[in-house]
This record gives C-alpha cells, structure tokens and sequence, in this order.
C-alpha cells in the first residue's frame, strides 16, 4: 500500500510542482547555474526550463520541454535529510523517485517492475543549491513499457516557500 499512497502524493506534487514551475519558469530559464541533463533510451535530453524547489519536507527538481504540441518532462524527488554521496534506491521502498512523462504517458520509478538510483553529490542549504545524479529503467502503470535513463545530472538553485 506504501507504493499506492507514494504515488497519489507524488501526483499530487507533480500538481503542485507544476504549478511552481510554472510561475517560476521564466526565472530558472534564464538562470545559468541551473541544468539537467540525461539519456533517455540512449538520446540525449536537455529540457529548456528547470525549476526546483524545497516543498514539505522533499527536495524536487523538474525539467520541462515543449516540440509542437508535444511535451517531455522529468521530475526528480528526494527528502531533504539525504545525505551527500549515498546511491538512493528510487524503486519506492525510500522516499526518492524519478519521473519521466513524455506525450501523456507517465514512466514511475515506483512501478513495481522499475529500478534505479539517485546520489546526492552537492547540498546547500544556504544558498539553496542542489546537484546530484541519476539512472534506472522506469516503467509506465501497466508494467509493458519502459524507457531507459541514463548518465542524469541535475544542478540547480531552488526556491523554498
């Protein structure tokens, strides 16, 4: 049941976050200290806008591009008591996940069949700066579909309401 209730949570910030990011859009696009960047099935991905943030007690970073009518997004969450250096299973059983949503279909690292890590490399709580690294294999809610990420990277200033 942790898994179900993880999930609902993670939707609901994902509303949250989004509705963050989207008011905080034009800022962290324009900020050069911030970036994301990772392999999703062996292409590389840059998203155009990076946003993160400190929200109850997690720390999310987010990604956000937009081709046509189409959108790609990843959502990296993790508690701010992580410590520095440490692989973190993102497969449900912590309090870390990644999210990967690309043309309306949503990829879980809390799907039953996902696995991955993320490490915290660098936090400061001062100057409110985050980095780390990420990888795994995420699959979407039925189990059949799954993408790849690899060589993930974040670096970012976040904002803490």
């Amino acid at each position: 049941m942790k898994i179900k209730t993880g999930s609902l949570l993670s939707l609901s910030t994902i509303l949250v976050a989004a509705s963050v990011f989207a008011a905080s859009c034009k800022k962290s696009s324009s900020n050069p200290s911030s970036g994301l960047s990772f392999s999703i099935n062996g292409t590389a991905f840059t998203p155009t806008s990076v946003s993160a943030f400190d929200y109850q007690g997690f720390i999310e970073v987010m990604g956000y591009k937009l081709a046509g009518t189409d959108s790609s997004a990843i959502y990296i969450q993790l508690d701010d008591t992580t410590s520095l250096n440490k692989a973190i299973d993102v497969s449900g059983v912590n309090n870390a996940q990644i999210i990967w949503t690309d043309k309306s279909v949503l990829y879980d690292s809390w799907n039953y069949s996902s696995h991955g890590t993320l490490t915290l490399t660098s936090f400061d709580k001062t100057n409110k700066k985050i980095a780390g690294t990420f990888s795994g294999v995420l699959y979407e809610n039925t189990g059949q579909d799954s993408v790849k990420v690899t060589g993930g990277q974040f670096n970012a200033a976040y904002i803490a309401p």
